[in-house]
């Protein structure tokens, strides 16, 4: 078997693994991509994921809303949206389609998700809006921080890292 089909299959038992996951309801990661390591246009050819795909793959397993003891007052859900118990919800934030919010994160007042995975421990300041984006553990946002189509996370020294893709 050559290298192209066994990236094809890895790829199809990613997906499989992923699905099995979400139905189960089990926690689920985000997948790091180092864009140094993926030949150009190899992406394109042999469904190596982006973030783009990685959100769509998980919000084709998602329906309506799993929203289990948040707390927080006057959120606006556009589903598919899966919350864990305990995320708290500041006022007046938008969260929908495609969100997946994990353990113990926090969202500031006025936040506008779309698209969007958070991990768990995340805490987002005031007037977020993240588009596309997958959050890693224990990452802590500013008031007013926007991005879009990229994986947040943290350098070597624990600096906010923000990888566009």
């Amino acid at each position: 078997m050559n290298s192209d089909t066994n990236n094809e299959k890895s790829f199809d038992e990613f997906q499989a693994s992923m699905k099995n996951a979400l139905n189960n309801g089990d926690i689920t990661q985000a997948l790091k991509v180092i864009k140094n390591y993926v030949k150009k246009g190899y992406e394109s050819k042999k469904k190596i994921p982006n973030i783009k795909e990685i959100v769509k793959i998980c919000g084709n397993f998602m329906s309506g809303l799993k929203i289990e003891g948040y707390q927080g007052d006057f959120p606006t859900f556009i589903e598919p949206v899966s919350l864990t118990p305990g995320v708290k919800i500041g006022d007046t934030v938008l969260l929908g389609p495609n969100i997946i919010i994990g353990n113990s994160c926090e969202l500031g007042a006025f936040c506008e998700l779309s698209n969007t995975i958070l991990l768990e421990d995340v805490v987002l300041g005031n007037l977020c809006k993240l588009n596309w984006c997958i959050v890693d553990d224990k990452i802590t946002l500013p008031d007013k921080f926007n991005a879009k189509e990229c994986f947040i996370t943290k350098n070597q020294n624990e600096e906010l890292k923000v990888i566009q893709l």
